[in-house]
């Protein structure tokens, strides 16, 4: 066997040293600039997004402050076979503005997509703000808790069930009420038949107490507290589950053969043909946004109507999404000032 001099394996240690580092060089380099490219067109695709992002936005805001802070302005959200032109315009140009919003928000995540996961801490900030607005409009779980707590009050019913227990009692509750106004086809349960109330209260009595492990409240005090049980089981809610934004955003979408966009909004006179003469399936779409406007007492006098807290924590997951995008976009204005200064008006007041 021939055995190599020194000087020789020197060399081949010295050419291999070599080699290695070049392919380490190169093949690092190549994953270097592959993750910058990465995040400099995930840049790009938030910067093609932040204006109309933030036009869509900042109209919500105005029109949401309108309604909730206007002293009697979003009386136009009442439903009225009399009301003017004017207000059936303000009307329908409140659906078309969150679905506005909705809809760039899924054009921004759509061409997002094609993308692999970037760690930029702007779009991480952005899509934070987006999914604190989807929540806003999707999750009313608390409600669930609210019917629970008052049949268990009105029915002195003392439990030491923990809270995760309560949770998963408030969802029996929920799905036996949902059953019955599907049933009786009404959305609250004030709108049953009055014999359909005193069943209802009398199941509930009985599956609540024995969920809760405690001795049921006898018929005869179920049959005097109905008007108050079904009062506490009134509450008036119209949530759009994320689902539903995304279809929504996909409803308001189309797609571009030519600009910077992939995806563009369609405007209020399509929005608006969309309304008047689309198909049944479009309506029913949009009844879903309809359902959280319609004649919601913006006064806050009717505790049961969930709506208008729905509506409030809308108003500043906006604000915040728009403050938001003009954190990240320190190259642009995107804003105008009595915007921004609304913006952040609204989500002190909530600190």
């Amino acid at each position: 066997m021939t055995t190599l001099s020194p000087q020789l394996q020197a060399a081949l240690v010295a050419a291999v040293v070599a080699v290695v580092g070049i392919i380490v060089r190169d093949v690092g380099m190549k994953i270097w600039e592959r993750r910058a490219e990465k995040t400099e067109t995930a840049q790009e695709i938030f910067h093609k997004y932040s204006d109309p992002l933030a036009s869509s936005a900042t109209s919500l805001l105005w029109r949401l402050n309108e309604v909730i802070n206007g002293e009697g302005r979003g009386a136009y959200l009442q439903v009225d076979a009399h009301s003017s032109k004017f207000a059936e315009y303000k009307r329908l140009s409140t659906f078309y503005r969150i679905l506005t919003l909705l809809g760039w928000i899924r054009a921004f995540r759509r061409e997002l997509s094609f993308l692999k996961a970037t760690k930029s801490e702007d779009i991480a900030t952005i899509r934070s703000a987006i999914s604190d607005l989807e929540s806003a409009l999707a999750d009313g779980a608390h409600v669930e808790g609210r019917r629970l707590v008052g049949l268990m009050q009105l029915w002195d019913l003392n439990t030491n069930n923990n809270e995760s227990e309560l949770i998963r009692i408030g969802i029996v509750v929920d799905q036996i009420l949902s059953r019955e106004l599907h049933a009786g086809q009404v959305i609250v349960a004030s709108e049953l038949s009055k014999d359909s109330q005193r069943n209802l209260c009398l199941e509930l009595a009985n599956k609540v107490s024995n969920e809760l492990k405690v001795n049921p409240p006898g018929e005869e005090v179920v049959n005097e507290t109905v008007a108050r049980a079904v009062q506490c089981l009134s509450y008036r809610e119209a949530w759009i589950y994320r689902d539903w934004q995304v279809g929504l955003g996909d409803l308001m979408l189309r797609e571009m053969d030519k600009g910077p966009r992939m995806f563009d909004v369609i405007g209020f006179k399509d929005f608006e043909t969309l309304v008047t003469e689309g198909s049944e399936i479009d309506k029913r779409w949009i009844g879903r946004v309809t359902a959280v406007f319609d004649n919601v007492d913006v006064s806050g006098a009717d505790t049961y109507d969930v709506r208008l807290e729905q509506l409030r924590n809308t108003l500043r997951a906006t604000a915040n999404l728009l403050i938001s995008l003009t954190n990240a976009d320190n190259q642009q204005k995107i804003l105008q000032e009595k915007s921004l200064e609304l913006a952040n008006q609204i989500v002190g007041q909530s600190e």
